[in-house]
């Protein structure tokens, strides 16, 4: 999970794109936005500096792929298939779609193809024929050194990398998230709540998936037909959902939308101060930051938020959350 903050709804252009994509989980739109999913709240684990500046600009963060600590993590090949058994398997359906009439063709299709399709349907070129217009159509791929997987590589990279990620998990007192995301218990935990009325992102945030294998954006047969222009377009909402098995303790929930602002790897933007439910505070976090968290605690927006102060149970490996008032002495001890 990357060190993320927010950023409202994407604009229209950027949520057409990645719908095209098959992207989900981002609100669309300004129309109210139901809950995809059973989750009333998520949690943020967060730096202290980082809840300062939340709480202080009123902004979370969304950031790009390419800041995230996890180099498998949406920055592998998305196809992970050799330029030969991707040749096969487009040379298979090219002479499949010659060969039989039955298969609808639906949009665009190859000119050749279309040509030898009818011209075999009208019994003008018999099997051997096929054969020879399948070898040279295998050279042809080669002299092109398969540049139209190499473009739909260089497509799906580049709209990842304009991509903004939003990463929530599921507990509030992982003591691994504690100590990975949470500047080693000295920072805070954002409850933060799911709002339809509000139409906030978290309603459609979508759970990663963890596995050992490595995500990939189609099987191989649709990627075949894709490439031949007589399938979809592949969907890679498997491919930004899914993490390695070795980070399911994080229990991961993300949204995904598009950037604002190109010239960085990340988007600010400000939030509903409704969505902060509660916040709780790292069991070594020191005492300047515990002020001035407190101090931006008070200003109204944030009357209804509600304080933990996180501290060691005493038996077993866990923490014990105590509600401290802003101004108990609890609080500011």
């Amino acid at each position: 999970m990357a060190h993320l903050c927010s950023s409202t709804h994407p604009e229209n252009p950027k949520i057409e794109r990645l719908r095209s994509l098959g992207f989900t989980g981002f609100s669309f739109g300004k129309a109210k936005l139901m809950k995809i999913h059973d989750k009333d709240y998520f949690y943020k684990y967060v730096s202290a500096s980082t809840l300062i500046k939340i709480l202080q600009f009123q902004t979370m963060r969304w950031s790009s792929p390419l800041l995230f600590n996890d180099p498998f993590d949406l920055q592998v090949d998305p196809f992970g298939l050799s330029e030969n058994e991707l040749t096969e398997a487009i040379i298979k359906n090219y002479r499949v779609l010659i060969k039989t009439p039955e298969i609808k063709i639906f949009g665009s299709i190859d000119p050749k193809l279309l040509h030898f399709r009818n011209a075999y349907q009208r019994g003008d070129i018999n099997d051997g024929d096929v054969e020879t217009v399948v070898s040279e159509y295998r050279k042809e791929m080669v002299d092109y050194k398969f540049e139209l997987r190499d473009e739909e590589k260089l497509r799906i990279e580049k709209h990842l990398a304009e991509d903004r990620v939003f990463c929530v998990a599921e507990e509030n007192d992982n003591l691994l998230m504690w100590a990975h995301y949470a500047d080693s218990h000295k920072g805070a935990v954002v409850k933060i709540k799911c709002i339809p009325e509000l139409d906030t992102p978290l309603c459609a945030a979508t759970s990663v998936i963890y596995q050992r294998e490595l995500p990939r954006i189609g099987a191989l047969e649709d990627l075949a037909k894709y490439f031949l222009k007589i399938g979809e377009k592949p969907n890679i909402t498997n491919f930004a959902y899914t993490k390695s098995e070795h980070w399911s303790y994080e229990k991961e929930w993300r949204c995904i939308g598009g950037a604002r602002n190109l010239e960085k790897l990340y988007d600010d933007s400000r939030f509903n101060p409704e969505e902060i439910e509660a916040i709780f505070l790292g069991c070594k976090m020191v005492k300047n930051d515990r002020d001035v968290i407190r101090h931006n605690l008070l200003y109204p927006r944030y009357s209804h938020v509600k304080v933990f102060q996180a501290k060691i149970n005493d038996r077993e490996f866990k923490l014990d959350f105590e509600k401290v008032a802003l101004t108990s002495p609890n609080f500011e001890a």
